[in-house]
């Protein structure tokens, strides 16, 4: 029902009259879509901050391994701290593409959406 509600329009598309005398027009569970939306952008969210916070901090740490004469010398210890360079790196660059692709998302009627778009590909891609 949250689908149809989402495919139906955007929030702004409920009647004026019965928000203004205080009678919700959404159903129950877009509400509970709402919501549970909400926090689960919410949570994301504040763990892809954290991993780009923790990559930003090994990347001058990397760094700074790599400017030690001895570390620098050592192949083993010069291959690993590019590695990890490079997926510092890759997690820093998925991480703020995430921020700000999932930033916009935080309307329920969106997700719906999402979900109602990947319902419709999972069942054209199980129908090959």
């Amino acid at each position: 029902m949250a689908l149809e509600t989402a495919s139906q329009g955007s929030p702004d598309s409920f009647d004026a009259l019965s928000f203004e005398a205080g009678i919700t027009a959404a159903p129950p569970q877009y509400e509970r879509l709402k919501t549970t939306w909400e926090s689960f952008i919410d949570s994301v969210m504040r763990e892809w901050k954290t991993f780009s916070i923790t990559s930003v901090l090994l990347l001058s740490a990397i760094l700074t391994i790599l400017q030690i004469s001895g570390a620098a010398d050592d192949p083993v210890t010069r291959y690993l701290a590019l590695l990890s360079l490079m997926c510092a790196l890759i997690n820093l660059l998925f991480g703020c593409m995430y921020i700000i692709r999932f930033g916009s998302m935080r309307k329920a009627y969106k997700a719906a959406e999402w979900a109602l778009v990947n319902y419709q590909l999972s069942h054209q891609l199980l129908s090959y």
